[in-house]
């Protein structure tokens, strides 16, 4: 398809893939901020435990953290460092949180139209 389109095609595939590369790994990044907070909850049903302590959660959590925020940090600035391709870093930041906001915006129109709809009661 891309190479049908021409430069513009090419163009704008580039800049999806840009943002994509960034936006794939934050819910990972949400995954393992949350892991603490589920393994933490009581009543639970867990058949099978790999972390039995809360250090080695937390142990586990931060690597992770840290492995996913590093990987993003130099992937973003790794075009600016070596070709000073600002354009490319931009596109990379400003891609989750433009989706991000967008995804928000429908969200709470969502929100409005279910709120405003008459509750039907049934007896």
């Amino acid at each position: 398809m891309v190479s049908f389109g021409g430069d513009t095609a090419s163009a704008f595939y580039n800049k999806l893939t840009l943002m994509a590369n960034v936006s794939m790994t934050l819910p990972y990044l949400f995954l393992a901020l949350a892991f603490p907070f589920f393994k933490a909850r009581p009543g639970l049903e867990r058949p099978f435990v790999v972390f039995k302590t809360r250090a080695a959660t937390l142990l586990a959590t931060g690597v992770v953290v840290l492995v996913v925020t590093f990987a993003n940090v130099f992937t973003i600035i790794q075009p600016v460092i070596e070709a000073g391709d600002w354009n490319s870093a931009l596109w990379m930041t400003g891609g989750p949180i433009f989706f991000s906001l967008l995804a928000m915006a429908i969200y709470e129109n969502y929100s409005r139209r279910v709120d405003r709809q008459p509750v039907l009661v049934t007896e």
